[in-house]
């Protein structure tokens, strides 16, 4: 009876991990319209199928798009929002947070 427990024991382990491996991992992205083209022609190009992407728009509260500038605090807020929501959604898993100005150039 021990092995036959231990046997099934194995089994789903292994079921479990096996879909997990297969899962992809999240990654959460705000961006604004001064940095959707830089989403739509260089992040999103890097990335590949290598993640499942969940999006966040933002309206234009920071005229310049300058650091520091007015309404970059604004921006700044809904980026913790966002990153407080991913935690809440994905608690004991990993994810990702990314600005979209960046480029990914490895799987």
């Amino acid at each position: 009876m021990k092995k036959i427990v231990m046997i099934c024991n194995v089994l789903f382990v292994f079921c479990v991990l096996n879909v997990t491996a297969q899962a992809k991992m999240k990654l959460y992205a705000l961006y604004t319209p001064s940095h959707e083209q830089l989403k739509d022609q260089f992040f999103l190009l890097s990335i590949q199928d290598d993640f499942e992407i969940i999006f966040e728009f933002f309206e234009q509260t920071c005229p310049s798009a300058k650091f520091m500038s007015e309404g970059w605090t604004d921006t700044t807020l809904r980026k913790v929002d966002l990153i407080v929501r991913a935690i809440e959604e994905n608690w004991g898993s990993i994810f990702i947070f990314s600005d979209v100005d960046i480029q990914f150039f490895c799987p």
